[in-house]
């Protein structure tokens, strides 16, 4: 008797799950450490990895977005005290990987998340390695630092994403849709 009320319950959770989880709502794949891993439908099907909330409410992500043309890998920060910076704005700012110390400048362009916005970088697929042994990250903003955060669980985070974008690529090669879902 438990045996069929389990199954009645996954049965009528799986319909439940998919007659309101939206096209485009991200789908869960893993959870390592606190750090979510998920695809994005609206990416073409890029999985992503994001960060616990921090103390202040930062959350950082990196994606894969798989959309033909796209620039593939994408590290996003969100900080809810970033009210004033206007979305679509680029500006030029540092990264620090430790325990590395070198200083990757790049451009990263003001995002709207939610109700928050953030910021988001273009890194490409070689970030993946870095993140992976990084510590920590900071971000800095005409030569001062802007925010510091510590990457607790990032490696096993960055393996997990790449084992969801390589199952997604088979799905996607199988040619079976039913594969995807």
């Amino acid at each position: 008797m438990k045996l069929i009320k389990c199954i009645f319950f996954l049965v009528i959770l799986n319909i439940s799950t998919n007659s309101f989880a939206g096209k485009d709502d991200p789908i869960f794949y893993d959870e390592v450490g606190g750090w979510e891993i998920g695809i994005l439908p609206h990416l073409n099907f890029g999985c992503y990895t994001s960060s616990p909330i921090y103390e202040d409410g930062e959350m950082l992500s990196v994606y894969v977005d798989n959309r033909q043309n796209a620039k593939n890998v994408y590290l996003h920060l969100v900080n809810p005290l970033w009210s004033s910076l206007r979305v679509g704005d680029i500006h030029e700012m540092g990264v620090i990987f430790e325990p590395f110390s070198d200083k990757w400048i790049g451009e990263a362009e003001v995002v709207s998340y939610g109700d928050h916005k953030g910021i988001e970088f273009i890194v490409g697929t070689e970030f993946l390695t870095t993140f992976a042994e990084m510590d920590s990250i900071r971000f800095t903003y005409n030569d001062r630092d802007l925010l510091g955060l510590i990457l607790d669980g990032s490696y096993n985070a960055a393996v997990s994403l790449v084992e969801c974008q390589q199952l997604v690529a088979e799905a996607a090669s199988s040619g079976n849709s039913l594969s995807m879902k």
